[in-house]
């Protein structure tokens, strides 16, 4: 998996991989998430589509009672839980709503 910041892509990048050796002398540089989703549309493709319980309690939608997503106050998703199956699979889920650059 290569992360890449938004503007250095090119075409060379994509015929020449970075070998391993290279990477690993490369400064880290951090991945951008692009299409944050609404809380309502993440609320129906967990039900929908993956069959999970969800449902909004005081603003914070809660799935299957055992994790919380809601936005801070700079607008950023933030999943609360204890680390369980069903918090990695909706964080799996909440990852598959967004383009990882």
């Amino acid at each position: 998996f290569f992360c890449i910041a938004v503007g250095q892509a090119n075409t060379e990048w994509y015929l020449n991989p970075v070998t391993r050796e290279l990477k690993d002398q490369m400064p880290p540089h951090p991945c951008v998430f692009v299409n944050e989703p609404k809380l309502l549309d993440l609320k129906m493709i967990l039900i929908r589509q993956h069959g999970l319980k969800a449902e909004f309690v005081g603003g914070v939608l809660t799935c299957e009672d055992t994790v919380a997503i809601k936005r801070n106050e700079a607008g950023k998703i933030i999943l609360e839980g204890a680390l369980s199956d069903t918090y990695y699979k909706v964080r799996r889920i909440l990852y598959d709503q967004y383009a990882i650059l």
